[in-house]
């Protein structure tokens, strides 16, 4: 291999890790501002979903779910995230109404 093909390979390989952590973001949640949300769950490109599908296995329930993250991030009011490209889902979770 010559120096210049190497030279285009290693071009192309960062151009193709720039685009890979470009899109990557573009599908990650965006949170909206001011509502609780569990942080690991915004960087990850399924959100809340794989958290989901471990209490489910363990409950085998799926709304007490969303009442285990009111407690966890210690709110009535939560967001969480079920869809990659989807907007946060805003739990309100207030047991007095």
């Amino acid at each position: 291999m010559s120096l210049s093909s190497l030279s285009t390979l290693s071009i192309l390989a960062g151009v193709l890790l720039l685009a890979g952590y470009v899109i990557s973001r573009a599908l990650t949640p965006k949170p909206l501002p001011g509502i609780p949300y569990d942080a690991a769950s915004a960087g990850r490109l399924f959100g809340d979903v794989p958290d989901l599908l471990k209490h489910q296995a363990k409950t085998q329930e799926t709304l007490s779910f969303l009442g285990k993250k009111c407690v966890e991030l210690r709110s009535p009011i939560i967001q969480v995230f079920f869809r990659p490209l989807g907007r946060p889902w805003v739990v309100i979770a207030d047991s007095q109404e």
